[in-house]
């Protein structure tokens, strides 16, 4: 049996609710169940109600050992095991086992992907961020799906997934999604109802269909891992059965741009009526931008930072200090890296990340940063799920939410605009600058091209001009 930090049983001997330890002495709680005649089941009790956000939002929440200790489970957990209890015993009074050893189906092997992926990221080892994408994708197409609930998982083939591919295309056109306005959904694990716009009802982007993919992929190898399948069957997202929409790009700042957030800054900061813990978390988004800005990150790269990241080290000339990072992987071919900041971001961002950030922290918080304490937090040490609600309102302060193509601007488009500075304003190889970037030449190709050419031109400009003064030297000379 594994260890218990805290530890409840039900008057029927049947329901245990424990927490796992944990070096934060915080957790979420999972359940037991001691069926008569049947093996034993455990899980974690925020997994039973997935399919419902307000729900999981609420037994997702972690709770101090301390006071559990105390007082014991809160009510609405209790209240939450008990309904895993009757739901199984029910089960069971049908003539079902708890813990069935045949092949599962897709959903149900679905299912346990997001229960291991929700304790991965109950150990701080998955961001919140990433197991709501992959719940919200796997509870809407997955668990919804009539051949995926039926069939089991070894017997799903390339023809199966081309069928399911068409489904979901046309799942907010033609299919079950045409009649749906608004759909309820997490944020920062805080439930909340977000409406369906005109422009979401179309068919997926290729880009939308690659990553759905890499999500039901994760399934397959979660049961290969399980051993419920040998291989992975193949699939191409977009065929000429299954088109896309045309990919809406992500924007970078022109100069222009960014000198104008820059101007903006101060008012939206400090506006005159917004208070406590709202002015704090327009302060660390700030300073979160900054550090996107200065080293060209990933939003999820930026979100995963600790102070453990922060590797202080000391400039050419031997005085300056500044901070180098040490960026873990996101994504699958992406490896862990150190990063510099770019030259004329070095001193400023060095001193907010150094100095200024552990300052604000003990002066607003009352509470001095530990090497594992996340770099953007809460009051009581949780990191910062999202920004993008805070970015969104300096976008609109600042009448800046698109590019004069009419390309939304987010979070993403402050790493598109230091690469694309880098690009144009450096000489430095593009192998150089992938590397820097954590991502590949191809992708720089692709994604930068227009800064790729823009930087041709410019070093083609300045060929000329020295080959001019070359000439024009040799003529004096004469």
């Amino acid at each position: 049996m594994p260890a218990y930090e805290t530890e409840w049983h039900d008057e029927t001997g049947q329901l245990i609710l424990f927490q796992r330890p944990s070096s934060r002495s915080k957790g979420r709680f999972y359940f037991r169940l001691q069926i008569l005649g049947q093996p034993r089941k455990e899980g974690l009790v925020a997994a039973e109600f997935r399919y419902s956000p307000m729900h999981l939002a609420t037994a997702g929440r972690e709770f101090d050992f301390e006071t559990v200790k105390r007082n014991g489970p809160p009510e609405e957990i209790i209240e939450f095991g008990k309904r895993i209890l009757y739901r199984y015993r029910e089960q069971v009074g049908k003539g079902k086992r708890l813990n069935s050893r045949r092949t599962p189906t897709l959903a149900e092997a679905a299912e346990d992907y997001l229960d291991d992926l929700l304790e991965l990221q109950g150990r701080g080892q998955v961001s919140w961020t990433k197991y709501e994408h992959h719940r919200s994708f796997i509870t809407r197409y997955v668990a919804r799906y009539d051949l995926f609930q039926k069939k089991p998982i070894d017997e799903i083939d390339t023809v199966d997934l081309a069928v399911w591919q068409r489904w979901r295309d046309t799942y907010w056109v033609s299919g079950q999604g045409a009649q749906i306005d608004a759909i309820e959904s997490l944020r920062n694990g805080e439930p909340f109802v977000r409406r369906i716009t005109a422009k979401e009802k179309t068919i997926p982007a290729g880009t939308t269909k690659s990553k759905e993919w890499s999500y039901l992929r994760a399934v397959f190898k979660f049961a290969r891992r399980q051993r419920h399948v040998t291989s992975i069957p193949d699939h191409a997202p977009t065929t000429t059965d299954t088109p896309s929409s045309a990919s809406s790009p992500t924007p970078h700042f022109t100069q222009t741009d960014w000198m104008h957030l820059l101007e903006v800054i101060p008012n939206w900061l400090n506006p005159p009526k917004l208070v406590g813990d709202n002015r704090r978390h327009r302060q660390l988004c700030w300073w979160c931008c900054l550090t996107l800005r200065a080293y060209g990150l990933r939003v999820a790269e930026g979100y995963q930072l600790k102070f453990s990241s922060l590797l202080p080290d000391v400039g050419p000339d031997g005085e300056e200090i500044y901070v180098k990072l040490h960026v873990n992987a996101v994504k699958s071919l992406v490896k862990p890296r150190t990063v510099e900041p770019i030259d004329h971001m070095r001193q400023e961002i060095s001193t907010i990340l150094l100095k200024t950030l552990p300052a604000y922290y003990e002066a607003q918080f009352g509470r001095k940063p530990t090497a594992n304490d996340p770099l953007w937090m809460h009051r009581d040490g949780s990191a910062i799920g999202s920004f993008a609600k805070s970015f969104d309102s300096l976008l609109d302060s600042a009448k800046l939410t698109h590019n004069v193509y009419g390309h939304d601007f987010d979070l993403t488009s402050i790493r598109h605009t230091t690469i694309t500075e880098e690009i144009e304003t450096s000489d430095l190889n593009p192998g150089v600058i992938a590397t820097w970037a954590g991502t590949s030449i191809a992708m720089l190709d692709k994604t930068y091209n227009h800064a790729l050419g823009v930087r041709a031109r410019r070093q083609e400009r300045e060929r000329r001009e020295r080959l001019r003064q070359m000439s024009s030297e040799k003529k004096s000379d004469k």
